[in-house]
């Protein structure tokens, strides 16, 4: 069942007598819990330490409660399972730390191929009995929310901190008038941060503005270009973000009674039994979208990302080419168009949606010609079928209606962005080689994700193959030169499919190809993935010695 949100409405009131945010109904858990489960989901508990007892008395069900978390706090954070970053091993360990006093509360480290939480048994002592719960509960969706959310803010921001401790409150493992003070900036972290994360999610539905500011504060921190708050802020409001602080500081005043004193888990997240196709992915942001041309100031390419049929991209030539670039690969399966204010003579006519994986070598996805727009501001849906992620779109538009300008309103791209993982990983099987200087340097060596490592043969040329316990579907793959000697470097190969070890299909080929230091990894994209049990790496020319080597085969896909 789809999630609906209400309807919101603006509140013709001072923002400090809120009524409450719309309440959203996750009708997937189960989908998000098969997406998002680790791997390998780990528990280390000291029950020598009565904090390592006192974590398994207060919650017996550890396990289970660390699954629906997972679920509940990603809810929060993401609107699209497939914007989650998957977590495949997690590790969480319950013990005394080891510093002199056996300081300290939490913490987070690896990445989210491994994943680790150190929960302090000390700290868990020193509770009232009356609060152990509440914090054991507190202190892990924290942590877990450190897992999964996006991280790009500016130095010296607490808004990470912020973040976790807001999700925290959200799944209701601390009372909101228990903390709720005076004091602080907008960098505040924890608790200070937290409840000024939520005032702005109120402050921008009591606005009419149907964004979650949580969601979008998290998209924005998984950005290259990360999350400011005096230069991002004016995307949500119109106020700065010191005046905006101001107002929420006088809000605070006798005791908080004139800010909104109410926090509900109220989950973002949504699915129709499968995950999220379309929704518009591309985000305004000037940086990542180009064209053939536009007239500045006010007609430019960035207006046909803003979400308004008010503004439009505007070229003086009857052809042209609008572009946006994502941050990651994404999945487009769907497009719109919608047609902007005058002059219908102006309209695209007939055009291809192209994709790329570097924004100089482009594949046509779709093509439309001889099409109409039968009013101003009509929005014209597009679908076709993927076969890959893309991270470059272009819309190129070959002929209009028959004006020598062009012009549009909005161009959408919707689908979602896929997680990719390694295969060998994910699904594990076993290697083989034409040959191989074993046991140091055997063709195992060639996926353990380990660059310090690699795989040697005294030969020129060779082959690797990796055996899948079933067909798997590579989109992408990737080679890592090795530690020394650049003249052992594959320069020629190919990459080949089987499922039966007997018959071979050529999936990808190259040529000439050089490794411009060590241990540097080169990527390439599959134009149409397949499913196979059997993927040989075969290398045909090196770059002159009489040894082949290679510290790192990795295979990818999208799950």
């Amino acid at each position: 069942m789809k999630n609906n949100k209400e309807n919101l409405f603006k509140l013709g009131l001072n923002f400090c007598l809120l009524s409450p945010l719309p309440l959203y109904a996750s009708q997937c858990d189960d989908l998000w819990k098969d997406s998002l489960e680790p791997n390998n989901l780990e528990f280390s508990i000291d029950t020598n330490s009565l904090g390592g007892r006192l974590f398994v008395a207060n919650l017996p069900n550890y396990r289970d409660f660390t699954l629906q978390h997972i679920v509940k706090l990603n809810q929060l954070l993401y609107l699209d399972v497939n914007e989650v970053p998957y977590v495949s091993n997690l590790k969480i360990t319950i013990h005394p730390f080891s510093n002199p006093n056996c300081d300290g509360v939490a913490y987070k480290s690896g990445g989210i191929n491994s994943t680790n939480i150190y929960i302090n048994s000390c700290f868990l002592e020193s509770l009232p009995s009356e609060k152990v719960e509440a914090e054991i509960k507190g202190i892990l969706v924290h942590e877990l929310v450190h897992a999964y959310q996006n991280s790009n803010f500016e130095q010296g921001s607490g808004t990470l901190e912020g973040v976790a401790d807001v999700v925290r409150y959200l799944t209701e493992f601390k009372s909101l008038e228990e903390k709720r003070t005076l004091g602080g900036d907008h960098n505040s972290s924890y608790d200070l941060g937290a409840f000024w994360i939520d005032w702005l999610r109120h402050k921008l539905f009591a606005n009419g503005d149907q964004r979650d500011f949580l969601y979008e504060l998290n998209k924005y921190a998984g950005s290259p270009s990360g999350f400011n708050w005096q230069n991002d802020i004016t995307d949500f409001f119109s106020n700065t973000v010191d005046e905006l602080w101001r107002e929420y500081q006088t809000c605070l005043h006798d005791n908080g009674n004139n800010c909104p004193t109410s926090i509900h888990y109220q989950a973002i997240g949504q699915c129709d039994g499968e995950p999220q196709r379309n929704k518009d992915l591309a985000v305004a942001l000037e940086k990542n979208i180009k064209a053939s041309d536009e007239n500045k100031p006010y007609e430019t390419a960035y207006n046909a990302f803003d979400n308004s049929n008010n503004t439009k991209w505007l070229s003086f030539a009857d052809t042209g080419w609008i572009s946006y670039q994502f941050d990651k690969p994404a999945l487009v399966s769907r497009y719109t168009i919608t047609s902007a204010n005058d002059v219908a003579a102006r309209d695209p006519k007939t055009w291809l949606l192209q994709g790329s994986i570097n924004g100089h070598q482009w594949q046509t996805l779709d093509s439309q010609d001889n099409q109409f727009f039968t009013s101003r501001h009509q929005t014209r849906n597009f679908d076709f079928s993927p076969s890959i992620p893309f991270s470059y779109y272009r819309l190129n538009i070959t002929e209009n209606a028959g004006a020598n300008i062009i012009q549009l309103a909005e161009v959408e791209l919707l689908g979602n962005f896929p997680t990719i993982v390694n295969l060998t990983q994910q699904y594990p099987g076993r290697s083989s080689a034409s040959a191989s200087n074993a046991p140091k340097e055997d063709h195992s060596h060639a996926f353990d994700e380990n660059r310090a490592t690699k795989w040697l043969t005294f030969s020129s040329t060779g082959h690797i193959t990796y055996y899948f316990p079933k067909p798997v579907t590579v989109h992408q793959y990737s080679l890592t030169s090795a530690n020394d000697a650049s003249d052992r470097d594959p320069q020629n190969w190919k990459l080949l499919g089987s499922n039966d070890g007997v018959t071979w299909q050529i999936l990808n080929s190259q040529t000439q190809q050089s490794f411009t230091k060590r241990f540097q990894t080169k990527l390439y994209q599959l134009a149409t993935p397949l499913s196979y049990q059997y993927i040989k790496l075969e290398i045909s020319k090196n770059h002159g010695s009489e040894i082949l080597q290679l510290a790192e085969f990795t295979l990818k896909g999208n799950i």
